[in-house]
């Protein structure tokens, strides 16, 4: 209830500074050849990192293979520069967190998973969605 999504909060809160600070020195690293120009971050940052922004949908993924999932979907981030957000109703946080992404927690009694995904595709601009259950490449 309200305790699980205040440790969302706090989780969450956490990894949004881990990742401000990597797209902090991406940007760097993109515009240290140009003269104080940055780029958008939708159209400068795509062609950096690859395929571009996912939002993946774990929500309902079993907590017993979630350490499993998150390896796969860390590997093909890791390989491609893919960027990827979660959503996720688990609270394993520490998991999440521990591989670096950032994560959207989807509460009971809140919006629900197609308000959830279709609020943040437009907020986070992505690029696709990934369903996990419906992937049958996944663990």
């Amino acid at each position: 209830g309200a305790h699980a999504e205040q440790r969302a909060e706090v989780a969450r809160g956490r990894c949004l500074g881990r990742v401000g600070k990597a797209v902090s020195r991406l940007l760097g690293t993109v515009t240290s050849g140009r003269a104080g120009t940055a780029p958008a971050l939708r159209g400068g940052l795509l062609s950096v990192r690859g395929t571009g922004l996912l939002l993946v949908d774990l929500v309902g993924w079993p907590s017993a293979t979630l350490p499993a999932l998150l390896e796969r979907l860390a590997a093909r981030r890791d390989a491609d520069g893919t960027v990827m957000v979660l959503l996720t109703d688990s609270e394993r946080f520490d998991v999440i967190c521990a591989h670096g992404f950032v994560f959207e927690y989807l509460s009971a009694g809140g919006p629900t998973r197609a308000e959830r995904i279709a609020e943040l595709s437009a907020a986070y601009r992505v690029d696709g969605v990934l369903v996990a259950a419906a992937d049958g490449r996944l663990p």
